[in-house]
């Protein structure tokens, strides 16, 4: 027997339209659909995606992120625009090599290696603020030029982050705790919205403890409490991320490969009603639609044991 030795099979956006539009009879075997056709499937398929992300907490959409805490701050928007989040892995940290004064825009570091013209960049000043600004070019292996000078003066060893891109609005918020600059971490509680706002005096300062996740629309809004007192912390948060957009033929799925058939055949039935698909074959691609579905939903789910106990809150 020969095996491929291989698991890396998938289909892209028009591959999974194509075969959608074959099955509700839109298309013939091996007939290439127009670009109308392909159209109108691309937009039904993100379309019945973007709708999926109300299922529930898929488990490969969870994604770690960090939350770069000023003092004195208890809102934070959380998006492409918003404040200083970014997925974990993206996330990288040097100290300052040499001091630097007020005002400086050129920083000498412990290392530049990854840092890029327009990443964003923060660093941790000798007042106890972040200051936030981007990275406007870098000189060599240890000197970068950031677009705004620093506000206040900063010692040698002070911690400077950058990232490449601030997360998209999360769907929802999972868990959350803190971690410290010697990486100790500790559990913050997710509450809700009553619960957040009967809290007392929202500008309490301390370690961040107990937070409230609003997603809205565009931007998603963190609360949290109290204010930090510190900037050597961050907020990590285990957050549910959007699906990405099919924007070109040969964009992938942001699904593991089992969901391939699922998606088929459900695309299948939303296109069924575009093409006038009536009768029995209605009927038996609802049918297997729900199947494929069902299976995969039943399937996407942490296989550990679930443990119930009172909320000492």
């Amino acid at each position: 027997m020969a095996l491929s030795v291989s698991t890396n099979f998938t289909a892209n956006r028009d591959e999974l339209i194509t075969s959608s539009l074959r099955i509700c009879n839109a298309v013939a075997s091996g007939e290439t659909p127009t670009g109308a056709e392909i159209n109108d499937g691309a937009q039904a398929l993100n379309l019945m995606l973007k709708s999926w992300m109300a299922d529930g907490q898929h488990l490969f959409t969870r994604r770690r992120a960090s939350l770069l805490l000023e003092k004195n701050k208890s809102k934070y928007t959380l998006s492409t625009t918003g404040d200083y989040a970014c997925y974990t892995e993206n996330l990288n940290s040097t100290a300052m090599r040499l001091a630097a004064v007020a005002t400086a825009t050129t920083l000498e570091v412990t290392t530049t290696t990854g840092m890029t013209a327009g990443d964003y960049i923060a660093v941790v000043m000798d007042d106890g603020n972040l200051h936030k600004t981007t990275i406007a070019s870098v000189t060599d292996s240890d000197t970068v030029v950031i677009t705004t000078g620093i506000t206040y003066a900063t010692a040698i060893a002070k911690a400077v982050h950058w990232f490449t891109n601030k997360i998209d609005r999360p769907q929802r918020l999972m868990q959350a705790f803190t971690r410290d600059s010697s990486n100790l971490d500790t559990i913050v509680t997710v509450v809700s919205q009553q619960e957040y706002w009967a809290l007392s005096k929202k500008n309490n300062d301390g370690r961040v403890n107990q937070v409230y996740y609003d997603p809205q629309i565009s931007s998603g809004v963190l609360y949290v409490w109290p204010e930090s007192d510190t900037v050597t912390s961050r907020v990590e948060m285990i957050i549910q991320k959007q699906f990405d957009d099919l924007d070109i033929s040969t964009n992938n799925v942001e699904f593991p490969v089992e969901w391939l058939n699922a998606i088929k055949f459900n695309l299948a039935f939303y296109l069924a009603f575009e093409y006038g698909v009536s009768g029995s074959h209605l009927d038996r691609l609802e049918k297997r639609a729900m199947q494929e579905r069902a299976a995969v939903l039943t399937y996407d789910r942490e296989n550990t044991s679930v443990f119930f106990q009172p909320d000492i809150r």
